[in-house]
C-alpha cells in the first residue's frame, strides 16, 4: 500500500484490500488528531461562483476566497495554500498576473495552480505552457473542478 493508496482510503476516496497490520495502521491512523488541514484559495470575481466553490470544495479541507487577484496575493503572502483555484478573467490583478506574482516570489507554488476561463486566448495558452498549471475552460462541471484539486492535493505530498 502507497502512502497515496492510504490517503485517498483515509479521505474515503477509494476502497482497500488491507490485511493484518495496515488494518492496525488505518485505524491508528484514523484516532489521530487531525494535525494538518489542506488549505485552498478560490479567487474569482463572481460571488455567486467563489460561495458555491467555497461550500463544494470546503470537503477538501479549509476554504479562503478572494474577489480578485490582489487580494488573493495578499492571502498568499500571510499564509500557504496547498491549491489556488482562480479565474482568469477578473478587475484589478486578472489570474494570469495573480499566477505570475505569485510564481516570482515562490516558484513551488507553479504547480498549486489551477486555472479557469473561457476565454482561451494566445496569452492564456502560452503563460498556462509557460507555468505548466492545470487549466480548465469554462463552462466546466463541478466534478472535474474537483478532480483538479484531488489531483493537484496527492501531487502536494
Amino acid at each position: 500500500m502507497t502512502l497515496q493508496d492510504l490517503i485517498a482510503w483515509l479521505r474515503g476516496g477509494r476502497r482497500l484490500g488491507l490485511h493484518g497490520k495496515d488494518i492496525e495502521l488505518s485505524k491508528n491512523m484514523q484516532a489521530l488528531p487531525e494535525i494538518w488541514k489542506n488549505s485552498l484559495l478560490v479567487v474569482d470575481d463572481n460571488p455567486a461562483v467563489r460561495d458555491l466553490l467555497d461550500r463544494v470544495l470546503s470537503r477538501f479541507g479549509q476554504v479562503t476566497t478572494a474577489q480578485n487577484g490582489e487580494v488573493a496575493l495578499g492571502e498568499i503572502e500571510q499564509r500557504f495554500f496547498n491549491v489556488i483555484l482562480s479565474d482568469v478573467d477578473m478587475p484589478v490583478l486578472d489570474g494570469l498576473s495573480l499566477l505570475r506574482h505569485a510564481v516570482k516570489k515562490e516558484p513551488r507554488l507553479r504547480s498549486h495552480f489551477i486555472l479557469c476561463t473561457g476565454n482561451l486566448s494566445p496569452d492564456v495558452v502560452r503563460t498556462v505552457e509557460e507555468h505548466n498549471v492545470r487549466l480548465l475552460e469554462k463552462p466546466v462541471t463541478i466534478q472535474a473542478i474537483g478532480e483538479a484539486v484531488q489531483d493537484v492535493l496527492l501531487k502536494s505530498l
